[in-house]
């Protein structure tokens, strides 16, 4: 953190540090046992299934009676209520102290629109790549939904006594284990501090340097620039949580723009924006924000990819657009391969692709001070 200071302490920007506390509940060092659960909750059912039929439904109608009493969230989204209420309890246990570092330029007349560039500081590393976690996970996806549309048929079959169906019940049974063992191998991935962290996200980090370092002495009529740094990104996303709490009040979502910066600049890899999320049906993340920053890329000669993540990202960016803020993530999709393990190192990252990536940031944001 002291580096990082020193490193932004060049620009002549509005500099605020936000110190807040990680809880023991916070952490996502459960998420392993979580998934040994939900394995053994899961043979359960496949053991009802197949020999006591009826009996299955006894598992699935609680799940459905307790998510049509889920009360209504109010706008704050679930993790920012969840901190308010951890942060107004005496009793949370506080495991250690994060840092968000704020950095404000302001604009030469009245403040019209916020672009608010992020990046993380915090570094993780797990058993499996993300890569290899985000492909379980869609095989968990496909297989939870063709297991939903068979249980159905045959609990439909079964109710007018049809008995042709029995050959669903054994793919039923089949597509069930499959999910256990992937769920069991999920509940192997372990969490540690292996992983030196340079895509992920130094590489982040670096990228506001440099687009800072180009907007030092460029000036915007009516947009106000933030260089937000958070921590505890790898915990879920709790920085930025916090930094909403704080500052949502003097952010309005429809003026204020959310570039996130996650594992950019790979070798050999054109610089890329996830355009695209959900399954099994394709939702776009930034209809606003991809179109002007590809425009703004095409303007330089600078290639930038847009691609499709089935299973979404929890990401700071993900956060804000549950808050109803318009948010764009820049991150190059193989740069998973390399990603919460030890050789996420900085000979992957191309100084080039970072440059590009500021002058892209650079000629966006002049476009949307146009706007405004």
């Amino acid at each position: 953190m002291e580096l990082l200071k020193e490193d932004f302490k060049i620009f002549d920007f509005e500099f605020t540090e936000q110190e807040f506390p990680v809880f023991n509940s916070d952490t996502s060092f459960r998420q392993s046992l979580k998934f040994l659960i939900m394995a053994i909750l899961f043979t359960g059912f496949l053991i009802l299934f197949w020999f006591v039929f009826w009996l299955s439904l006894l598992i699935i109608i609680p799940v459905v009676i307790f998510a049509t009493r889920l009360k209504r969230l109010p706008r704050c989204s679930e993790l920012c209520v969840k901190r308010l209420e951890k942060i107004s309890k005496s009793s949370e246990e506080v495991s250690f102290m994060q840092t968000n570092l704020i950095y404000r330029k302001k604009p030469r007349g009245e403040r019209k629109c916020s672009i608010l560039l992020m990046a993380h500081h915090d570094s993780k590393s797990q058993t499996f790549p993300t890569e290899y976690r985000v492909y379980a996970a869609l095989v968990l996806a496909c297989n939870f939904l063709s297991m939903a549309i068979l249980y159905i048929f045959c609990v439909i079959l079964e109710v007018f006594g049809i008995t042709q169906h029995l050959w669903l019940r054994p793919v039923t049974f089949m597509l069930g284990w499959v999910n256990v063992m992937i769920l069991v191998v999920l509940s192997a991935n372990r969490i540690s501090n292996n992983s030196p962290g340079a895509l992920d996200d130094a590489s982040g980090i670096y990228v506001l340097r440099k687009t800072a370092k180009i907007l030092q002495n460029t000036f915007f009529e009516n947009c106000e620039v933030w260089f937000v740094i958070t921590g505890a990104e790898e915990i879920g996303q709790i920085g930025a949580a916090d930094f909403i709490i704080k500052y949502k009040g003097e952010l309005d979502p429809n003026t204020t723009f959310i570039l996130n910066f996650e594992m950019i600049g790979l070798k050999n890899y054109p610089l890329s924006a996830l355009q695209s999320y959900s399954f099994p049906y394709k939702r776009q993340i930034s209809p606003f924000l991809y179109p002007l920053t590809k425009k703004s890329a095409e303007e330089l000669h600078i290639n930038l990819k847009g691609w499709y993540l089935p299973i979404g990202a929890h990401t700071d960016a993900h956060l804000f657009r549950k808050e109803g803020f318009k948010a764009i993530d820049f991150v190059v999709k193989k740069a998973g391969k390399y990603t919460h393990l030890p050789k996420d190192t900085f000979n992957l990252i191309d100084p080039k692709l970072i440059e590009d990536q500021a002058k892209v940031n650079v000629t966006l944001i002049k476009k949307i001070d146009k706007i405004f």
